[in-house]
């Protein structure tokens, strides 16, 4: 049977020997720190005598003129590295927009049909369109209908201009909508009533072909047009196809090209500019490179440096020793058989190598000898030692359970070795991660107990002896009847607790489980046996988070101090940390739920709860 209780509070004596074996087992650490800080002083020691050491007024004059040399010297050199970068970047930014110049022109050449013309030789096919809406004026009406030729004129120029009609008869001659584009020339005039369309190509087959498209396009927009503007007619009166020489086509080529050459001479000087920019900033790097920092000489930096290095080495060492003992000190860590015996009151079954121990060479093993640690040697024959004597302590145990705060692989590892042994190969040993901690429900579950006990669940005794009962009719040869702080009965659950607390006294109990032991011993015959496991050390190191945290809630409990905001606790709520008054939490406590999870899984593997 098992008891959480709150551990008592004693007063440690130090140990001065596992104080020293700590501290000698820093000495990388101690070596590191003396070092850095024999360095640092030794360093800060020889730069202040250097700078305030005995040397003439003609030395100190030269030192600052050499110095004031050397700061121009650098401005100049920090001020050539920024020109340097901003021209760098803006060549870089302009070979790029050059070069994307250059390529949209060299497509254009290539591929421009109206580009490659023969300027001497241009087939030109043109038709006349004649657009009439038979408007008239009506004698006598003081309002006239409005004449719609202008807009049906527009209407057909803008669609005829339109990407959308453009691109799709570009299509029928496997052409770019904008190389068609330089062909064609529409023009409409209201006044004759004209919509004129001129289409220039190398040959007259492909303008007459590309003239018959667009009239074709004409007739399609003709409904369309007739719905949005009004109703017209339109007709070819007249179409012609002709050769014709055209000097604007010659002087445009012209200025094309001679537009690819200057983009192409305007690169070609870029990188030129590049290789210069380049070559002139290397010549500044290298003069600057050579240029050295002016050091003002004294007669005492030697004996300075080695003075100081020694008080550096002699603090760094200090540091480290006081880091160590406060650590040792607050750390609360058991450092010894010797020390968990006497300040947890526990048997030592025996001491095992820790992994790093077994890896210790040279020094840390000589420590190790010292300070008479296990090497791994004898490991095997500690554990059957262990095993022997728990099987001597606990000759009826059926189950033995290894728990602690160490790493569940070791556990694991140790329960496995122990249950190899031929003292403890009848028994069933297991080991669980350890039971000391707030989660008691979870914590006695994996611990193997039948029986847990809950102050949020009220027992009746003739449950659980009932439950003992049935374990044995089962065979089961042994129960783990697990009692946590404040377990009371049924019958306790219907008195106050002055009442309950007092009839306890009455009896000799001050709590619930020597009263549950001595009852079920009576009901059932079965022997039974007390364990309080609650004074064992629980917890570990903290981690990062835990420093940080604590941080926090020191920092802002300061500052409720400083604002004289008392009566409050510090808290961390939705990741913020912020003050709850005591009178929302004192008195008050925080119970299991009867749904929890945890409790649904004890029912559901026949845990009793009593």
């Amino acid at each position: 049977m098992m008891e959480n209780q709150p551990a008592y509070g004693q007063e440690d004596e130090i140990d001065l020997v596992a104080l020293t074996f700590t501290l000698l087992r820093k000495y990388r650490q101690i070596l590191a720190a003396a070092l850095a800080c024999a360095i640092i002083f030794g360093a800060a020691a020889g730069a202040h005598t250097a700078w305030g050491g005995a040397v003439s007024q003609d030395a100190q004059k030269a030192y600052e003129s050499e110095l004031a040399e050397y700061n121009r010297k650098k401005e100049s050199y920090e001020a050539a590295k920024q020109q340097y970068s901003l021209d760098i970047a803006n060549n870089e930014k302009s070979q790029r927009d050059t070069e994307y110049a250059i390529q949209n022109a060299q497509e254009y050449a290539e591929n421009s049909v109206w580009n490659n013309l023969d300027p001497y030789n241009v087939r030109v096919a043109q038709a006349d369109l004649y657009v009439t809406t038979n408007y008239q004026i009506q004698p006598g009406m003081a309002y006239q209908n409005p004449d719609r030729t202008d807009s049906v004129l527009s209407a057909y120029a803008s669609l005829l201009g339109n990407s959308s009609t453009l691109s799709e008869v570009a299509q029928q001659f496997n052409m770019q909508e904008r190389y068609l584009r330089e062909l064609v020339t529409i023009f409409s005039d209201p006044d004759t009533h004209l919509l004129a369309i001129t289409v220039m190509s190398s040959s007259e087959q492909t303008s007459s072909n590309i003239l018959a498209a667009l009239l074709e396009q004409v007739n399609a927009m003709n409904a369309n047009i007739t719905a949005s503007v009004g109703s017209h007619t339109i007709s070819v009166i007249a179409q012609s196809s002709y050769s014709t020489v055209s000097t604007d086509l010659r002087d445009a080529q012209t200025e094309n090209s001679q537009n690819l050459l200057s983009l192409q001479t305007q690169i070609d000087q870029l990188q030129q500019s590049r290789t210069r920019l380049d070559s002139n900033f290397e010549d500044t790097t290298k003069e600057w490179e050579s240029t050295e920092e002016p050091v003002l000489q004294s007669t005492r930096i030697s004996s300075a440096v080695l003075k100081f290095g020694l008080i550096g080495l002699l603090v760094g060492i200090v540091l480290v020793c006081g880091a160590g003992t406060v650590q040792f000190l607050v750390q609360g860590k058991v450092y010894s058989g010797k020390e968990l015996r006497d300040t947890c009151r526990l048997p030592l079954l025996g001491t095992l190598a820790s992994g790093k121990t077994r890896q210790s060479k040279q020094l840390d093993a000589a420590l190790d000898r010292m300070e008479h640690r296990p090497d791994g040697s004898t490991d095997a024959e500690m554990i059957r030692l262990m095993a022997a004597t728990i099987a001597s302590r606990a000759p009826e145990a059926k189950h033995i359970l290894i728990t602690g705060d160490l790493p569940a692989d070791q556990l694991t590892a140790l329960a496995a070795a122990l249950q190899d042994t031929g003292a403890l190969r009848a028994q069933v040993v297991t080991a669980a991660e350890s039971i000391l901690t707030e989660a008691d429900i979870a914590d006695f579950t994996a611990a193997g107990a039948d029986i847990i006990l809950l102050p949020e669940l009220p027992y009746d005794i003739k449950k659980v002896a009932a439950a003992v009962e049935n374990r044995a009719k089962a065979g089961k040869n042994f129960s783990i009847l697990a009692v946590a702080e404040g377990a009371f009965s049924t019958e306790e659950a219907k008195m106050k607790r002055k009442e309950w607390t007092a009839k306890r006294a009455e009896a000799g109990y001050t709590t619930a489980t020597a009263r549950i032991a001595k009852q079920i011993e009576e009901m059932t015959g079965a022997e039974t046996r007390i364990c309080v496991p609650g004074h064992m050390q629980r917890g570990g190191s903290p981690s990062a988070y835990d420093r940080v945290l604590a941080t926090q809630f020191g920092s802002y409990a300061a500052g409720l101090v400083a604002d004289e905001h008392y009566g409050v606790t510090v808290a961390m709520v939705n990741r913020h940390v912020t003050a709850n008054p005591l009178a929302d939490i004192a008195g008050k406590t925080r119970g299991v739920p009867g749904d929890c999870d945890m409790l649904n899984v004890a029912r559901a593997m026949g845990i009793s709860l009593g």
